[in-house]
């Protein structure tokens, strides 16, 4: 999945159900995605996480009540990491609040930024879940030992021909630098890894030219074989015209048969080319050829554009007209490539069984999300999660019931809220639950809403708000509701064209780096 938009944003405070005595840690990262993927695995461990999509929001949450550690990104938009640090580590009432940085930058100089800005740890991107929670727990228990030694005093240090002061512990300091090493080694750990697949992969390669080394030098040695016999035909030219004529019949089958292998390659090349297209073609049958038809009292339309890379996003529609219902499915595995595709084929495969075998639509989208995530791990071992909504509208009650698997909301307008004027004519389907396929016990719920004529409803993957133009922005999700509130009133095939027509305007020239796929639906 990609990074999220880093507009500001209202303060998201999301809290597990962990009990009063949980330690509450605050995370501070202005990608939603990360964010709430650090939430999870802090739950998971029994803390108590809250969530702000910026520097000035934390200082906000901080005011609020005590936090008992608080984990920030350092690159973000206004205050940076450190900045947030030094304004922590600078009032009275939160100086004793152990800071823990994370960030992409492990060069020198960020190390001794964090520990002037007066950091108590540092880990480095990317990080393993049990590594995380590991090093929380070692800052916690550690951090009172460190500010009981009364050790204060400033510290001077001459690094890169500059003097750097700083002001904590020097336990603290020590165990900064520890962990600092330790992601050194950790990292260096991996790129050895990397080096060894890598000499593999040469390896590999190197046997393959060597084989084609060995056919080219066969291919020269029947080629100078033929050119011998040639250039022999030649010099009996002069004496020999019956010789001449056995020469160059014998040259005319050698040309013929060079002109054979020519075409047998060429068919050969052709054929690889016809499998790759069949494999986009199997791609692209995973996506519906249309929007449902004839579905009395709605009208809907999508769009679904891919990414450079082979991605991960999925949209499906199960009709049902014995019970009057439509099922209407949204999805986005994280990450890209083969292994994103093979989870969406899976899921399109989980849904395809059920209409064959005529099970209808489901009483519970709770249990079917359980299903289906049963199915994500088995085929993933919890390397890859999805996230997921799923809606069924009931055309003849005028209701739509929905749950939600950590995929981006929904959003529907309501036709009495424009007729009103108000600012909240544009709202979220809210359907709490943990994205499928992680290694937490999942959680869902069910919700049900009646459905008005007039009534627009709008499913999106985060790629929509999410993909960068060329100034690294996103659309986010408040520009997406000020492009609704402005196309509210036309069809929904003209909402959708337009949508699309944004987005492709708002990131020109630069290609989409994640899928971007849009439902709309429309009741008449």
């Amino acid at each position: 999945m990609a990074t999220s938009d880093r507009a500001p944003r209202p303060i998201d405070v999301m809290t597990a159900e962990s009990g009063s005595n949980a330690r509450r840690v605050l995370v501070v990262e202005d990608s939603a995605t990360q964010a709430r993927h650090l939430q999870l695995i802090l739950q998971s461990a029994g803390f108590t996480a809250e969530i702000a999509g910026d520097g000035q929001q934390a200082l906000t949450l901080l005011d609020r009540g005590p936090v008992d550690l608080v984990m920030s990104d350092i690159v973000m938009p206004g205050m940076s990491g450190y900045e947030l640090c030094q304004a922590i580590k600078s009032r009275p009432d939160t100086r004793a609040v152990p800071v823990v940085l994370l960030t992409s930058l492990n060069d020198a100089d960020d190390i001794i930024k964090g520990l002037a800005a007066g950091a108590d740890n540092f880990i480095s991107k990317p990080y393993d879940p049990s590594y995380l929670i590991d090093r929380v727990q070692h800052v916690l228990r550690g951090h009172g030992e460190w500010r009981a030694g009364g050790d204060d005093a400033p510290s001077q240090f001459r690094f890169m021909n500059r003097t750097v002061t700083v002001s904590s512990p020097r336990q603290q300091i020590m165990s900064f630098l520890l962990s600092t090493f330790e992601d050194y080694a950790r990292a260096k750990q991996r790129e050895k890894e990397a080096l060894r697949l890598d000499v593999e992969n040469k390896q590999k390669a190197a046997g393959a030219l060597a084989r084609k080394t060995k056919e080219l030098e066969e291919s020269n040695s029947r080629l100078e074989g033929l050119n011998a016999q040639l250039g022999q035909l030649n010099a009996e030219l002069g004496t020999k015209n019956e010789q001449l004529a056995v020469a160059k019949l014998r040259l005319e089958n050698s040309y013929d048969d060079l002109k054979k292998e020519q075409a047998l390659r060429d068919i050969e090349t052709r054929r690889m080319e016809v499998e790759l297209q069949t494999a986009r073609s199997v791609q692209r049958m995973l996506i519906p050829k249309g929007p449902p038809r004839d579905i009395p009292g709605f009208e809907f339309a999508f769009s679904y554009l891919s990414a450079t890379e082979t991605g991960g996003d999925w949209i499906g529609f199960i009709e049902d007209p014995p019970s009057k219902q439509l099922m209407v499915m949204i999805g986005d595995v994280t990450g890209h490539g083969a292994s994103a595709a093979l989870i969406t084929a899976g899921v399109f495969s989980f849904f395809s069984a059920m209409k064959v075998q005529g099970q209808g639509i489901p009483r519970s989208l709770v249990d079917l999300l359980h299903q289906l995530n049963r199915v994500i791990i088995d085929m993933a071992c919890h390397e890859r999660s999805m996230t997921f909504f799923v809606s069924v509208i009931d055309w003849e009650r005028r209701t739509i019931r929905y749950a939600g698997a950590g995929h981006p909301h929904p959003f529907v307008l309501r036709r009495s809220s424009f007729a009103a004027g108000g600012n909240k004519a544009v709202r979220s389907l809210l359907a709490r639950g943990s994205p499928l396929g992680m290694p937490t016990s999942p959680h869902f719920e069910e919700h049900t809403e009646a459905i008005e004529p007039g009534d627009l409803i709008v499913w999106f993957t985060d790629g929509v708000i999410e993909n960068r133009s060329v100034d690294e922005v996103g659309v986010g999700e408040k520009g997406l509701r000020g492009w609704l509130r402005d196309l509210y009133g036309q069809p929904a095939a003209a909402v959708c064209a337009a949508i699309d027509q944004r987005l492709h305007d708002f990131l020109a020239p630069k290609p989409p780096a994640d899928d971007m796929a849009l439902i709309v639906a429309q009741a008449l």
